[in-house]
């Protein structure tokens, strides 16, 4: 899931916006069909606790953060799999992505398919 939402995010990742995603794009990744608005707040609460730990070896200062700020479920259109999930990635991880070229090659790396992941 992490590796879904920086690569939705793309460019974008070390900006501080919010980024958006439907259930029903998500459905259409193969190994993802089955998820539900249940699996995906138990996703999203997983990634809300991850801890990233950034070395700053050019200000020589260690960065603690969390991977995600803010994350939310749109269950308005429940029904027909149209559920809107938002999120804004937390400073840590916005200011590694800005200095890290590990993030754009694994930007360029990681490519979902055109029609699986909306723009």
């Amino acid at each position: 899931m992490m590796h879904l939402l920086i690569g939705t995010a793309g460019g974008r990742m070390a900006n501080d916006v919010r980024h958006e995603l439907r259930l029903a794009d998500i459905k259409k990744i193969e190994g993802m069909r089955n998820h539900t608005r249940a699996t995906m707040r138990k996703l999203f609460v997983e990634l809300r606790g991850e801890v990233i730990i950034f070395d700053d070896t050019e200000a020589q200062c260690e960065i603690i953060g969390g991977f995600l700020d803010q994350a939310t479920l749109d269950y308005r259109r429940d029904v027909c799999d149209d559920l809107l999930f938002a999120w804004w990635f937390g400073r840590a991880f916005r200011e590694m992505a800005g200095k890290s070229c590990h993030w754009a090659i694994l930007d360029r790396r990681w490519l979902p398919e055109p029609d699986t992941v909306p723009q």
